[in-house]
């Protein structure tokens, strides 16, 4: 038999009702791989501080850049803090963000009122110079009501390591692994973005004066050393499984295509 004719035999089984549908189904089954793929691949990636967008006011922390800007009165809640490693600023610089919990009292969108808001106040050289602002943070703010923030919505990043020796250092702002830290342990409604404080010269507590406000931009947060290489391989297997799905199709079309040759060669 001739290759074309093999192929011409492959494709007139591929067209029938039973084989299109089992496609459809390998198709199917692709997608579904090819789905938790990406959801995987998001998981292994830094996240991106967000991108400035043109039309709207901007700020001393975005130097120059504008941003959109929402604005907050919350109950600082800074006994419960984080310090976040391997953020950047420009010239290449590499520190720490300190980001502490918050409740929303009045909100942009009212249903968020009574949320939880974790906020990203500003950048140190060194995690030390961050829990010292951290220090001062929660003396200033103990007896405070509420406080007006103003700021940048972010999207949460992947989970990284954290720190056993220092379980308040996290490699990435990862909400679900901050929620899980934050004391006392307890059911928590959390927005599901954190604030990137941008300051005003209002109502900004006088601890932030030690960290940089941070820089708004197009650069990732975190160094790719920080990606989650595990969740980064399970994204290239769902992507195999993918192909491999659609190739088994194709495997079970042809190894159709052989019984029956082998069969017509038995009875002629």
């Amino acid at each position: 038999m001739t290759r074309r004719q093999a192929q011409k035999d492959w494709f007139a089984i591929a067209r029938t009702p039973t084989w299109l549908g089992r496609l459809l189904i390998a198709l199917a089954l692709a997608a579904l791989f090819a789905l938790l793929g990406q959801w995987q691949l998001g998981r292994a990636l830094p996240a991106s501080t967000p991108s400035p967008t043109p039309g709207q006011s901007s700020t001393s922390g975005s130097q120059g850049q504008s941003a959109n800007l929402e604005t907050f009165t919350v109950s600082p809640d800074p006994a419960n803090f984080a310090v976040i490693s391997g953020r950047l600023q420009p010239g290449g610089k590499s520190g720490f963000w300190l980001v502490t919990n918050s409740q929303i009292l009045k909100s942009p969108k009212p249903a968020d009122v009574g949320r939880d808001l974790t906020i990203a106040w500003g950048w140190a050289s060194t995690a030390e110079a961050a829990l010292s602002a951290q220090t001062e943070l929660n003396r200033e703010t103990l007896l405070a009501v509420s406080l007006r923030v103003v700021g940048v919505l972010a999207d949460a990043e992947a989970p990284m390591r954290s720190h056993p020796d220092k379980p308040y250092l996290f490699d990435s702002l990862s909400l679900g692994q901050l929620i899980n830290f934050y004391q006392p342990f307890q059911q928590r409604n959390t927005l599901d973005q954190y604030l990137i404080s941008q300051p005003t010269l209002a109502s900004d507590p006088s601890a932030l004066a030690a960290l940089e406000p941070i820089v708004l931009g197009t650069a990732p947060s975190a160094p790719l050393d920080n990606v989650n290489w595990l969740s980064a391989f399970y994204a290239i297997e769902w992507s195999v499984f993918a192909g491999f799905a659609v190739f088994m199709w194709w495997r079970l079309v042809e190894d159709e295509r052989l019984r029956r040759k082998a069969e017509d060669q038995t009875q002629s």
